[in-house]
């Protein structure tokens, strides 16, 4: 075993010791990161091979569920929309009166009747495109028209006979319209407020192009289908715009596709993910979502030989990528090793022109009486033999210098009996000296004090010599002077620092002390000097420069305020939202937390602003600034665009996206009731209610201006609903 191990090190040490170290060091250099780049190509090509189909099945599924959860609830937002509309509709008490009259045997009230039903609901529907087909039923399932009795077609009669059993909530389906096409139906039971009887039943045909607007915001990617699909029907009833997918009929893949999710929703799944044939015998992957209180499926479709195709293009650019790599290593290691190369170059040159480098083997042999040890012809090997050579020859001249280091200390030593002479001139003129100067020992104790402080201390130098700084003068900013003495005896820090304090005189003096130490002969440190400045001048004028810059950091905290917030309410402006909005959809897309931006508009505020004034109108927004505020949490964001319009912004409310609506709406709520009491302006009273647009997110693929618009147009939707 050890004899292995050493033939493994001699084979070691002769291949990089020996044969290496003649190649020159930039050449060693491009084959070391030629050789290093081939591992993020290996690296590329290993994880191309093991990333399999189930894995990239997996991410479609998560990704398809999740997408077709948020259809399923866009869509049910739509439906909730149209119900409450229609909600509206047959619990007025026109429709309840007309419907009674219409039920009575009295020929005249009951064609009054029939006119008045006709006239609402072009009065309530006329303006929306999206209602194919709108007309009431009476008992009988019998079109209620102002001309005849129409009879119903057999699809929308099984279904408004199926729609019966709710008994007046909304029931939402699909019907065959004779034709061979599924249409979008909504049947409404009208229930008597007076005796809960049925009265009759409004009937909604809805244009599918209402629903599949909603795809136009869903990026699936290429090869990928999704539609919704009718479970009592097996039909497809709605799919995006002018793009039919393939399973729209009744095939034998789709059945088998229904067969599967159906044995799913028995076992209680609202949603998931389905694999079955298709109709060219390719296998397909189906995500479902159920759309609440109907039995329709959000559905999207992708071929599994698409998801392959992706797979080989991904491992195609992986490798192409891996290959650029190496050709850019080569061109990067080329760049390194020649700025590598270059300055040993430069090196040697200089070396050369010492001589040393061209004659170093002869030199070092001959000159110095031994052999060399250096092995190798690459750079390195020549400069370290050059440097050997200077080594030893600047070893000689050192020996050199200290003989000459002897001559210089004798010198000295005349020179210090010149100095001694002169130390009687240096006391002189630190007498004189107009800066205060005092010598301690190593225990704060004074040994002398010049003139100047003498004469500005209490007490003068009899009194002074011999006592700390906090012995006399004393107090608290002497206590300071002795404390900065002492750490600077222990550590040496705290050199230079300033200094307050009293003359005997009463004037209030800022002195800059230096302290520095003295030394004997030996090097230990026997005193301290310190030596005081007045800059009470100077410390004045830094105040007022100090008071000058306070003032200009309060200007610009002004001027920053006025940027970014609303003059009248004091509430962020529009670009201060906008900034917090942005931040508050890449905070919800890394948390995975819904938010909520809701518009608030003033009822007819501009009747206010044109009877009281605009005085009076500022007064009413100045209040209803602070109500909203009290309305929501401190986190949240309430701003003012302008006029009288007003958004807040719910931040990290519910992961869910039904329970974070649910929340935004109980904030909602509050606002309206809080808005809608009533204002004391002045001497005046005056009331008035809001109209609130909602808006959910919960990532960042809308930008802050998108979301702003959509809470606008929610307003007002609001507004038209009736406003408040």
């Amino acid at each position: 075993m050890k004899v292995g191990l050493n033939l493994i090190k001699r084979g070691f040490d002769y291949l990089f010791m020996q044969q290496l170290r003649n190649i020159e060091i930039r050449h060693r250099l491009i084959g070391s990161l030629v050789l290093l780049s081939l591992l993020p190509l290996l690296i590329s090509g290993y994880i191309a091979y093991v990333d399999s189909n189930r894995a990239i099945e997996e991410k479609t599924r998560i990704f398809s569920i999740e997408v077709v959860k948020q259809v399923s609830t866009n869509v049910k937002l739509r439906m909730t929309q149209i119900d409450t509309e229609s909600a509206d509709l047959v619990l007025s008490d026109r429709i309840q009166h007309a419907l009674t009259a219409f039920a009575g045997r009295n020929q005249t009230w009951r064609s009054a009747a029939r006119t008045d039903l006709t006239q609402a609901l072009l009065d309530h529907y006329g303006s929306l495109d999206y209602i194919n087909q709108k007309y009431f039923l009476d008992k009988n399932q019998r079109v209620i028209d102002t001309q005849v009795f129409a009879q119903l077609t057999a699809g929308v009669a099984r279904f408004v006979t199926d729609a019966n059993e709710l008994r007046g909530h909304p029931y939402w389906g699909s019907y065959n319209n004779g034709v061979g096409q599924q249409n979008i139906g909504m049947v409404r039971t009208i229930i008597s407020k007076n005796n809960t009887t049925a009265l009759g039943a409004l009937f909604l045909a809805i244009r599918p192009e209402h629903f599949s607007a909603i795809f136009d915001n869903v990026d699936l990617g290429s090869g990928a289908d999704i539609f919704i699909l009718d479970v009592a029907s097996g039909k497809v009833v709605i799919w995006p715009q002018g793009k039919p997918p393939a399973l729209a009929s009744n095939a034998p893949d789709s059945a088998a596709m229904l067969t599967t999710i159906a044995t799913g929703l028995k076992h209680g799944g609202e949603s998931g993910f389905v694999t079955f044939n298709g109709i060219r015998s390719d296998n397909y992957l189906a995500a479902y979502a159920k759309i609440p209180d109907t039995s329709w499926l959000v559905v999207n479709t992708i071929s599994k030989s698409r998801l392959t195709a992706e797979v080989q293009r991904v491992r195609d650019k992986m490798a192409l990528i891996g290959v650029l790599c190496f050709l850019c290593a080569i061109v990067l290691a080329y760049l390194i090793a020649r700025s590598i190369s270059i300055p040993l170059k430069t090196l040697m040159a200089k070396m050369q022109a010492t001589g040393y480098l061209a004659e170093a083997p002869a030199l070092y042999s001959s000159t110095l009486g031994r052999q060399t040890d250096v092995e190798g012809q690459d750079e390195l090997s020549q400069l370290t033999l050059s440097f050997a050579i200077m080594n030893d020859a600047v070893n000689q001249k050192i020996e050199q210098i200290n003989e000459i280091n002897a001559t210089l200390e004798q010198k000295i030593r005349q020179r210090t009996a010149a100095l001694e002479a002169s130390e009687q001139e240096s006391r002189s003129l630190i007498e004189n000296s107009p800066d205060s100067i005092a010598r301690y020992d190593l225990d704060c104790r004074r040994m002398f004090i010049n003139p100047i402080l003498s004469n500005m201390v209490q007490g003068g130098a009899p009194t002074l010599l011999g006592k700390t700084p906090s012995e006399l003068p004393g107090g608290p900013n002497w206590e300071m002077y002795e404390n900065k003495l002492r750490e600077f005896i222990a550590t040496g820090n705290n050199a230079q620092f300033e200094f307050k304090w009293i003359s005997n005189e009463g004037r209030e003096i800022y002195s800059h002390i230096r302290l520095t130490e003295e030394r004997d002969k030996s090097g230990n440190i026997v005193s301290i000097l310190g030596v005081g400045r007045d800059i009470s001048e100077l410390n004045h004028s830094r105040a007022e420069l100090n008071a000058a810059n306070v003032k200009l950091a309060n200007m610009n905290i002004m001027l920053e305020s006025l940027a970014t917030l609303d003059p009248l309410t004091l509430l962020p402006n529009r670009r201060l939202l906008l900034e917090r909005l942005q931040k508050a959809l890449s905070l919800s897309e890394r948390s995975g937390h819904n938010g909520a931006l809701m518009f608030v508009d003033l009822d007819n505020f501009k009747t206010l602003n044109d009877t009281l004034g605009h005085d009076v109108g500022d007064l009413l927004l100045k209040q209803v600034a602070d109500r909203l505020k009290s309305c929501v949490r401190e986190a949240d964001t309430v701003a003012r665009l302008g006029g009288d319009e007003f958004v807040v912004m719910l931040e990290n409310i519910s992961e869910k996206t039904m329970e974070a609506a649910a929340q935004s709406e109980t904030v909602g709520h509050k606002i309206l009731v809080l808005l809608n009491q009533p204002y004391q302006l002045g001497k005046l009273e005056y009331q008035i209610s809001a109209s609130i647009g909602v808006t959910l997110f919960n990532d960042n693929r809308q930008t802050a201006e998108e979301l702003l618009k959509q809470s606008d147009i929610a307003m007002y939707q609001a507004k038209k609903s009736g406003r408040n």
